[in-house]
């Protein structure tokens, strides 16, 4: 439906109401935080400068933090009101509720914009519960939750806007639909150098995780581009709006897959007006509480790139890779415990010799049975089974030592048996007893059977674990085990600040990684987000994500999933989901030209191909284009045969930056980003084996928008033999 001019001329003068109203409470939000950064500046000033007593001290600090907190607030409130300058709303609903005569216009965007005296909204949030009708229903009746109850009514128009600064752009009346004007305008453009907010394009799917609040632990499955991380982010951004008060921005962590994708996703949420929350990836996170046990600790990356390096090949790491990153490996750990209990319990009765001045009847020395062994099976195993074992045994030490102490023992005498008792049953080291563990290789064989792991080299297992701990270093594949088994004996440090816990990438994590995360962050709720067809650890496979929602069986728990891929053109969606053979995976009607492979002859021929990519790509304006190789070792090496011949920078397994122009990079790296172009160097069989890197070629094949150019080199993997040749364009100068 057209906009008539004098429904326009009716809009122009609402945004220059809406303009003006900014301008005012800019003002005035600015000048009432500097007044408030001045006052704190003072107070702290008269704190640090002046010898005040205790009492005086605990009242300025209560003052200080009052003052923190209202200038935090003008801050944010600063900031989002500079935001909606640059575009003050994007959606309007004209809205009756079914107890109402009147038909009312709700314009949406992304803060509030509120007439302090008249309490006229101009603008709501489009967190809002009200809100939450522009992206769930086309015109008709319309439902939303408010605090006093859900509310009824019809929606009588729907309108998009694109406004920029206090010009509107264009306007027109839409209903809910994938193929939406905003939306194609939205994803034909092309890349940023971070990822941007997508409030303006939230689809109902989208907008129902977002708003989930019925569920301690919610994961989502989504095909590559289905916005998974822009939706979690905007949940983080719903869920501070809504819970300001008892959730900030330090209460929530996000385990993002590296340091790359960390500093892509860091405009976000201040984009929305919200500081960015915690963020570490689970390697880093992880280093805390091991960096004073080793002098080298491996990570991620370092573990990828030895075995993109070394695929293929029998080798005993690799072996042991495989066997670590399993589920077998939890109920390794598992019985490794029991069977540390058990040989803790190989003791006899504990027995106490209570001196002749301490009997109360005798008056002679005698030896008193302070617990027995089956009463100490029973404590261990039933009564205090769900407990780290040094408190399992400071419990029934603590009831070996009221049992024998008639009353008459100072505190001292106490704590010293205590001690004495402690040192008598066991040493207790998570490390030395993880050591221990493959220094005993018949033992770990044992272990190894009862877990119904087969097929792996034991010895060499052992060998190389062994070799590599006593030297104070430690693989990657070694730290959750680890840190599972330190939980486990010692108890799991508690992170009880964190109300929330994002992990993306959710289909790279092991079991044992996700047991630690549900015993640390037990006051948490969880959203956890992946693919399992973007997997690109080997030797991580999940088929469905029931084993993950397993492991969180005593919290609330769902599934939602995403089924549309928003980012990369219908011809690259559909050439992509041949590699997986799944049609369910719905593309957006956004053409861009086939993918392009080159079958060449040599590595010279593939770079002389990258430099004319790279010319056509800048001539359509494409600034973020990615060379992808498989390994950093690779990376590198095309790097230096092509930094002469083109402005390109490569990208390294270390780096923390994400750069928007031309980059090389390794394929690990390149997870969870979006390019406008993206080129893959050498597709061949050697590079992308068969029944192995199936989902890493997929996942690198999913991350541009436009455009798609392979290069190979010898016979094609065996992924794009199986699929069709209508799906793509293939040329060859052999």
């Amino acid at each position: 439906m057209d906009i008539t001019r004098e429904e326009y001329k009716i809009e122009e003068k609402y945004l220059s109401n809406v303009m003006l109203k900014l301008d005012e409470q800019l003002k005035k939000r600015s000048g009432e935080y500097d007044i408030k950064k001045e006052e704190l500046l003072e107070i702290k000033k008269y704190v640090w400068t002046h010898n005040i007593d205790g009492a005086e001290k605990a009242s300025f600090m209560g003052e200080i933090a009052m003052k923190e907190s209202m200038e935090d607030y003008l801050k944010a409130t600063t900031i989002a009101l500079h935001r909606m300058q640059e575009s003050a709303y994007f959606g309007r609903l004209d809205y009756k509720e079914t107890v109402e005569k009147e038909i009312k216009p709700y314009y949406i965007g992304i803060g509030n914009l509120i007439d302090e005296n008249t309490l006229d909204i101009y603008v709501y949030d489009w967190r809002t519960p009200f809100a939450s009708m522009y992206y769930d229903y086309e015109t008709g009746p319309a439902v939303y939750d408010a605090p006093m109850g859900t509310i009824e009514g019809d929606i009588f128009l729907k309108r998009q806007y694109k406004i920029e600064k206090d010009k509107i752009k264009y306007i027109f009346n839409s209903d809910v639909k994938i193929e939406d004007e905003i939306l194609q305008d939205v994803l034909s453009q092309n890349t940023n150098e971070k990822m941007k907010n997508i409030v303006t394009t939230i689809q109902k799917e989208q907008n129902q995780i977002i708003r989930d609040e019925g569920h301690d632990v919610l994961v989502v499955q989504g095909p590559a581009g289905s916005g998974k991380t822009s939706v979690a982010l905007h949940r983080i951004a719903y869920l501070l709006y809504k819970h300001g008060k008892q959730v900030r921005y330090n209460n929530i962590l996000i385990f993002s897959p590296n340091q790359v994708f960390m500093d892509y996703i860091s405009s976000v949420l201040p984009e929305m007006g919200e500081e960015n929350v915690l963020q570490t990836t689970f390697n880093e996170y992880s280093i805390s509480f091991l960096e004073d046990e080793f002098e080298s600790i491996e990570s991620l990356n370092d573990q990828l790139e030895y075995i993109y390096s070394n695929e293929g090949k029998r080798e005993s790491r690799l072996n042991a890779i495989k066997l670590k990153m399993s589920v077998q490996m939890l109920d390794i750990i598992n019985n490794y415990i029991e069977y540390i209990g058990n040989e803790i319990l190989k003791m006899q009765d504990i027995v106490i010799e209570r001196k002749a001045e301490q009997t109360r009847h005798t008056g002679k020395d005698e030896k008193v049975v302070a617990i027995t062994k089956s009463e100490m099976s029973k404590l261990f195993f039933d009564d205090y089974k769900d407990l780290p074992i040094v408190m399992r045994i400071d419990k029934i030490i603590n009831r070996a030592v009221m049992i024998y102490d008639d009353g008459r023992l100072s505190d001292k005498k106490i704590e010293e048996l205590r001690r004495r008792l402690k040192k008598n049953i066991v040493k207790m080291n998570a490390l030395d007893m993880y050591k221990n563990l493959y220094k005993d290789k018949i033992l770990f064989k044992k272990i190894i059977e009862k877990s119904g792991a087969k097929g792996y080299d034991i010895d060499a297992i052992c060998d190389d674990t062994t070799r590599k701990l006593d030297n104070k270093e430690i693989y990657h594949e070694d730290i959750a085990p680890l840190l599972y088994l330190q939980g486990k004996m010692q108890g799991f440090y508690k992170a009880n600040t964190i109300k929330h816990v994002m992990i993306d990438e959710a289909q790279d994590y092991s079991v044992i990684q996700y047991e630690i995360v549900r015993n640390i962050f037990t006051n948490a709720k969880l959203t956890v987000l992946g693919d399992i067809n973007q997997s690109i650890h080997p030797f991580v496979d999940y088929k469905d994500y029931d084993s993950i929602k397993q492991i969180f069986t005593k919290n609330n728990s769902v599934i939602m999933k995403l089924s549309k891929s928003f980012r990369s053109s219908s011809e690259i969606t559909k050439f992509s989901r041949q590699i997986l053979n799944d049609d369910t995976i719905q593309e957006i009607e956004r053409y861009h030209g086939k993918p392009q492979i080159f079958n060449v002859e040599s590595d010279a021929q593939i770079i002389e191909g990258i430099v004319k990519n790279l010319q056509e790509f800048k001539s359509e304006h494409m600034k973020s284009v990615g060379i992808i190789c498989k390994s950093s070792e690779q990376a590198s090496e095309v790097y230096e045969m092509l930094k002469n011949k083109t402005d390109v920078d490569l990208i390294r397994k270390d780096d923390i930056k994400f750069r928007h122009k031309a980059v090389i990079i390794p394929s690990y790296l390149a997870k969870g980003l979006e390019f406008d172009g993206v080129i893959l160097y050498n597709i061949n069989k050697e590079n992308y084996i068969e029944n192995i890197d199936k989902k890493l070629f997929y996942t690198m094949c999913t991350r541009p928008l436009h455009k798609l150019v392979m290069y190979n080199i010898g016979e094609i993997n065996s992924y794009i033999e199986g699929i069709d040749e209508s799906y793509y364009d293939v040329q060859s100068t052999r």
